[in-house]
């Protein structure tokens, strides 16, 4: 269950470090 949400949250969190940079 935990590697379900965990991919997911992985990609959106780096999408907003590339947004940052």
């Amino acid at each position: 269950f935990y590697f379900l949400v965990l991919i997911p949250l992985l990609g959106w969190v780096e999408t907003k470090l590339l947004r940052i940079k």
